[in-house]
């Protein structure tokens, strides 16, 4: 006699997900894709907007390149810069993963809005100064 409680669904039901990225790979390259970007952005934002550098201010243009690349080391590093950019990266990697179905479009989504959320934030930061107004 079969069981009234168990829905026929759960007899032969297969996994959700089989062809999809799993999570904790989604995550960790959604952190290093953004933290991995902000290198070529801050070069980027330096060279045509602006970068503050600390014990000089704000600097624009690419002969500033190098010292805006030590910026971010000290930025990141010392001043725990990179957890938000981490953060924004898993972030980005889980939201690729939860809106496609398919792990080719889920890795370019992933890419995508992890660098976005990279740049977003880098530019935060070499804002930050408008955002906050004058102290």
């Amino acid at each position: 006699m079969d069981n009234p409680y168990e829905s026929p669904l759960e007899q032969g039901s297969s996994p959700a997900r089989s062809d999809s990225l799993s999570l904790g790979w989604a995550i960790f390259s959604g952190v290093v894709w953004s933290v991995g970007a902000s290198l070529p952005i801050t070069a980027l934002l330096v060279t045509f907007f602006r970068f503050p550098i600390p014990f000089r201010g704000i600097v624009s243009g690419p002969s500033f390149i190098p010292l805006a690349m030590f910026a971010l080391l000290m930025y990141g590093i010392f001043l725990g810069g990179f957890l938000p950019l981490a953060a924004a990266g898993g972030i980005a990697g889980g939201i690729a993963r939860a809106i496609s179905s398919t792990p080719a479009r889920q890795r370019w989504i992933l890419r995508i809005l992890a660098v976005g959320a990279s740049f977003a934030l880098l530019l935060l930061l070499a804002t930050l100064d408008w955002v906050i107004g004058p102290w």
